[in-house]
């Protein structure tokens, strides 16, 4: 990434940090290959050693189970319909994903990792590729964490500019409806409410050569 993109991820990192804090029950947060550049971005900030956050030098590959491990990426074909409080999420830090179209995908895939993209589609229909910056994406976690609803978190969090329409809510409930009466037959998933601890959250500084 380029010297301004840096900047600019290191202000997101800084608003990521700010909305966690304001939580009721933060949630745990780990910057994972933390240093060079990045680094010097968030030192600048005043207080920034008090922070609640983990700051690791290592690879999230080297600091977590690689079977806990779930990596948001639009590009990915898996749906997330809730946080389960047993994985690990990764957010990776990338501010023009419009350039680095499926950057993250492919890495999680290289690394043998579950991926997902959040379930934008059932409820806005967006002018533009379903991509957020870091803290966009971390503030959605947060709200729906909060209400259990990811209308409510789209609603609140997705810039204007971003929405071509809502979608009528009976209609996003129609189509959720179909889509798992497809799968009704599965086996019906642990319920994340039934545990108390919050799911983790990361964020990773990916550099593009």
């Amino acid at each position: 990434m380029t010297d301004h993109d840096i900047a600019s991820l290191g202000n997101q990192l800084r608003l990521v940090y700010g909305s966690n804090k304001r939580q009721e029950n933060p949630w745990k947060m780990y910057w994972t290959n933390y240093g060079g550049k990045i680094q010097s971005e968030i030192e600048k900030n005043n207080g920034w050693s008090y922070w609640n956050v983990n700051l690791e030098a290592k690879s999230y590959m080297d600091v977590f189970d690689h079977s806990k491990l779930v990596y948001f990426t639009s590009d990915s074909p898996n749906v997330c319909e809730t946080l389960d409080p047993s994985k690990v999420y990764i957010v990776g830090g990338i501010v023009d994903h419009n350039k680095y179209k499926c950057l993250t995908y492919d890495k999680a895939k290289e690394q043998g990792i579950e991926t997902a993209q959040l379930p934008i589609g059932k409820f806005l229909q967006m002018d533009s590729r379903k991509v957020l910056t870091v803290n966009q994406m971390i503030d959605i976690l947060l709200s729906y964490g909060q209400t259990g609803s990811w209308e409510t978190a789209f609603r609140s969090v997705i810039p204007k500019r971003k929405k071509a329409c809502l979608k009528d809510a009976s209609k996003a409930e129609e189509e959720e409806t179909k889509a798992d009466t497809k799968t009704e037959e599965a086996e019906k998933p642990e319920e994340a409410g039934t545990k108390t601890e919050e799911p983790e959250t990361k964020t990773e500084p990916v550099n593009k050569s």
